[in-house]
């Protein structure tokens, strides 16, 4: 199974793992996750060896520019697979690919793949009709009719439908996916302190990633930690998410200062910053946060959402979230939150 997309892969590939693996099925997960395919085709060659039984499933991420290297290797001759997946397509890596076309079809190339299933979004169908390479090759869309993470938890949605097209009944797999508990940096919630909730989306390196994890906090107040360095993206895709934030801290950052500052003045928006360090900027956040709840009696929400990348601050986005969890752990451990 071979997942892509601009975001949630990594969600989709986990999420589709530890649900597989709950089924009594043999998987690997590798790929652009951190973990080498040549790990797992060193266990192959191994387990062939010792004349053991294979995976059940081989569960692969994969960046678009994985799938371009592996499609000129294999001369465009891919292996018979299972399953590839989509799970979105948005602007990204323009500080590397010279257009959307460029990006877009390298990402496309791993759907001329022989497979059983093709899954993709029904609202970027028409992407399938307008490459020459794949527009007859048989598809499926998703949502289907009946996927009940539309209304919550949205980023579950392919990893459903995965598990349907794999046979799974409907209520194992939405059982098995209410008990996911998610992946590190992406929405990944780190702690719940006397109704103040503490997400840790650091992977949201592109604005539409931010909309679409806040729009999962709704309808619960949040003060919304972002900016970074610039990807050559544009920042306009955040707007919903800083209209309906309580408060904005920004982290500095190219990005930060000649694409979101000026974006949150013409929306006529409050900020504080930018800051050069985490702890000021999770302050400061905190700080709004504990007000609005002492005032509102309602639960607040303190999330790191950046919508950038974060070169110039911290090591990678990786390193941002867990400079951001770092903060919750110290303030948590050492305060009681009654100011």
């Amino acid at each position: 199974i071979c997942v892509t997309g601009t975001k949630g892969k990594t969600t989709t590939v986990s999420a589709l793992t530890e649900a597989l693996t709950h089924l009594g099925k043999d998987c690997y997960l590798c790929g652009n996750v951190g973990i080498s395919a040549f790990f797992a085709l060193k266990e192959i060659e191994k387990r062939k060896a010792e004349k053991r039984a294979l995976f059940d499933y081989l569960i692969i991420e994969l960046s678009s520019w994985q799938i371009h290297d592996a499609y000129i290797s294999l001369q465009g001759k891919w292996p018979k697979m299972e399953m590839v997946i989509l799970t979105n397509i948005y602007l990204d890596h323009q500080n590397t690919y010279s257009s959307l076309y460029t990006y877009t079809n390298d990402k496309l190339q791993l759907f001329t793949a022989p497979c059983n299933y093709r899954l993709v979004p029904t609202n970027q169908r028409s992407l399938f009709k307008k490459s020459l390479n794949i527009s007859k090759l048989p598809i499926t869309t998703f949502p289907s009719l009946f996927n009940p993470f539309k209304k919550y938890k949205t980023q579950l949605i392919p990893s459903y439908d995965a598990l349907r097209l794999l046979k799974v009944s409907k209520a194992y797999a939405i059982h098995l996916l209410n008990n996911y508990k998610g992946t590190p940096h992406r929405c990944e919630q780190i702690a719940l302190k006397n109704d103040i909730m503490y997400v840790n989306d650091s992977a949201a390196t592109i604005a539409e990633a931010v909309n679409f994890s806040t729009s999962n906090i709704k309808p619960l107040s949040f003060h919304l930690i972002c900016g970074g360095t610039d990807k050559n993206l544009p920042p306009e895709k955040m707007s919903k998410s800083l209209k309906d934030a309580s408060s904005i801290v920004l982290l500095d950052g190219s990005f930060t200062r000649h694409k979101l500052i000026p974006l949150i003045e013409k929306l006529k928006l409050s900020y504080l910053g930018p800051y050069k360090t985490m702890r000021d900027a999770f302050m400061l956040a905190n700080a709004f946060a504990i007000a609005k709840r002492n005032s509102t009696k309602q639960t607040q929400v303190v999330i790191l959402s950046p919508g950038a990348a974060s070169f110039e601050l911290f090591t990678n986005e990786f390193a941002r979230g867990d400079a951001f969890k770092k903060e919750v752990v110290d303030y948590i451990s050492g305060s009681d939150d009654t100011e």
